[in-house]
């Protein structure tokens, strides 16, 4: 697992929560680390008000890194259904920092449009 020597966690996050957006107030305390992208192996799924992003793609997905406490790790769960909804799982990004991030399964989002260029805030 990756964690930093404080315990806060890195997340990496590309819809609602990244700076501008209407859930960034979640990520407030935590520390901003950077811009990101993923390797080129997912899609990103426009759901209306939210993307989704899912493994098995050719994507690379834009995001921001941020490390979070328990606490504010609880409050994304909370915001991402997880574990109900979303998956929380540890990947690789392009970079090779290991990070969190919340995945849905290609069957949760059948039918839905992709977003082609991986950056929700430019889709």
């Amino acid at each position: 697992m990756p964690h930093t020597s404080d315990d806060r966690k890195p997340i990496f996050v590309y819809g609602t929560l990244l700076q501008g957006e209407s859930n960034s107030s979640l990520l407030r305390g935590a520390e901003y680390v950077g811009t990101s992208q993923t390797k080129p192996e997912y899609e990103l799924i426009d759901f209306g008000p939210y993307p989704a992003m899912i493994p098995g793609g050719n994507t690379a997905v834009t995001g921001e890194i941020y490390l979070v406490d328990n606490y504010q790790m609880a409050r994304i769960d909370r915001l991402e259904g997880y574990p109900g909804f979303y998956n929380r799982q540890i990947i690789e990004l392009e970079d090779g920092k290991r990070v969190y991030v919340y995945l849905l399964t290609r069957a949760q989002v059948t039918g839905l449009p992709t977003i082609a260029s991986g950056d929700w805030q430019k889709r």
